[in-house]
């Protein structure tokens, strides 16, 4: 079980070509929070969940085929006791 306290993030990663308005669900995506060594890999829809999230520092990385997106836990204001949700 995760740590008393522990915070999550759940999102959905959503990838768009060039010209899409809208983009598709990225099926087996991997979001990694770097620094702890967790990785998750995205369902057929597209969505996440990674837990546990035991501090306010750190790095979300997301990955599908050869695009790659970095933000800080900072930036999604994620970390212990918050549940934060993306898309």
């Amino acid at each position: 079980p995760p740590p008393p306290g522990a915070g999550s993030i759940t999102g959905r990663v959503i990838v768009a070509r060039p010209g899409e308005a809208l983009g598709q669900p990225a099926e087996g995506a991997t979001v990694s929070l770097v620094e702890s060594g967790l990785t998750v890999t995205t369902g057929a829809d597209g969505r996440f969940e990674i837990t546990p999230v035991v501090s306010t520092l750190g790095t979300l990385r997301f990955a599908s085929g050869s695009l790659s997106r970095v933000t800080t836990l900072e930036a999604i204001a994620a970390g212990p006791g918050k549940v934060t949700v993306l898309g």
